[in-house]
């Protein structure tokens, strides 16, 4: 789980470089080894209220978790100016690039703390709407994201049904939102401006330490576009087909709750309807799955299988005592949304989901142990190194 993400974000080398009299590298390296430990636990604290929160949304740990966001950027800040007493520009490069990351704080570099607190609360608090989120479809059937509206927009094909979730869920969630996330992006921004940031956006891209990042993005799209515009057009056509020409915007757009996904970032879930072959075989294995027996720990033990297979070592075994691999039935309201986290301490790794008997939780978790696989491999590293070259490596290398 990337925490440092919003509020002790380690980003990679930005605006700041540590520009301090001490030359002595000796000395840096004794002060990076001091901070390397004491990040790990800080780390590792912050990650264990952040899990208490996704796995026991209450207004208890919500609390403990704001508390602890507001000590990690206090930390963040005494780190960052310890490291600018140093002048690494005559140092080796491996530690010029640790102090550089450790002086790039994100929005811990907002000197008023009750601006850090308020900032941890309105992310704490989006995140407990978009966990505790359900649709109504009758004052007795409310339903939330995971498995069930997944489920629906998968296997539904009632255009009515599929609207009323897609905009029920949106208005749970995003328009509850609105606010916080308007007051976030304000925070967020004030507060890299301290690091000489122009905005949060400019922030997070520097993580690529690419100045063509942007325009290299859009060249991608541009080469990618001629072949999503045939796609869009030829899934468009079909759908219509299915759905009625009524249903489908004269602008050329797809109604998004059509396409199987509650983003509409992946249509495999539509794929029966809109494949050109019909009687080719299925490329959905959800019924072979169910056939078999699978259960949530077969899905969990066959992603471990693959990865040792490529090399990899096997999952330690406290994650399959302290994962959250299904979702309770206790009656805790939890963060289903699956994630991979990494609790610094070299040791303890786990994923939280609401994993379902599909193909597409199939993949999800081997996407989601791919991330864990990763982190074991590099646990012995400095903290500051234990993440992916850049915040798009890890899905790159597991996609």
């Amino acid at each position: 789980m990337k925490i440092w993400a919003f509020l002790i974000t380690l980003s990679f080398l930005g605006h700041v470089t540590s520009q301090g009299t001490n030359d002595n590298q000796t000395e840096a390296e004794e002060f990076l080894e001091s901070f390397n430990s004491a990040a790990g636990k800080q780390q590792n604290i912050l990650s264990q209220k952040q899990w208490n929160l996704d796995t026991n949304i209450t207004d208890f740990n919500e609390e403990q978790l704001v508390k602890q966001q507001s000590i990690a950027a206090q930390f963040d800040k005494d780190m960052r100016a310890e490291a600018l007493q140093f002048n690494s520009s005559a140092m080796s490069a491996d530690v010029q690039r640790q102090l550089g990351k450790i002086t790039d704080i994100g929005t811990s570099a907002q000197p008023n703390a009750t601006k850090v607190e308020e900032l941890a609360t309105v992310l704490a608090e989006m995140q407990s709407i978009y966990g505790k989120a359900k649709v109504c479809l009758t004052p007795d059937i409310c339903l939330p994201l995971e498995p069930d509206i997944t489920r629906f927009l998968a296997q539904s094909r009632d255009y009515d049904t599929l609207e009323t979730l897609w905009v029920g869920w949106r208005n749970e969630t995003g328009r509850k939102m609105k606010d916080l996330y308007t007051k976030f992006v304000q925070l967020s921004n004030e507060a890299v401006q301290y690091l000489g940031y122009q905005d949060t956006g400019e922030e997070w891209r520097s993580a690529y330490e690419s100045d063509t990042f942007v325009a290299d993005v859009q060249d991608l799209f541009d080469q990618l576009r001629p072949l999503y515009e045939q796609l869009h057009a030829y899934v468009r056509r079909r759908l219509r087909q299915v759905y009625g020409e009524s249903r489908f915007p004269a602008s050329g757009h797809i109604p998004a709750h059509l396409l199987g996904n509650m983003w509409a970032q992946e249509w495999g879930n539509v794929v029966e309807l809109v494949k050109p072959f019909a009687n080719k075989t299925s490329m959905d294995v959800t019924p072979e799955m169910v056939r078999q027996k699978y259960t949530v720990d077969k899905i969990f033990r066959t992603a471990e299988d693959f990865f040792v297979s490529l090399g990899f070592d096997k999952m330690v075994p406290s994650f399959w005592t302290l994962s959250m691999l299904e979702k309770p039935n206790d009656g805790r309201e939890v963060v289903c949304h699956a994630s991979a986290w990494d609790f610094y301490n070299q040791k303890d790794f786990r994923i939280k989901m609401c994993t379902d008997i599909t193909q597409d939780d199939l993949m999800t978790v081997h996407h989601e142990m791919g991330h864990v696989a990763y982190f074991m491999q590099y646990k012995n590293q400095p903290v500051i190194y234990r993440d992916g070259a850049n915040p798009g490596n890890h899905c790159m290398h597991i996609d």
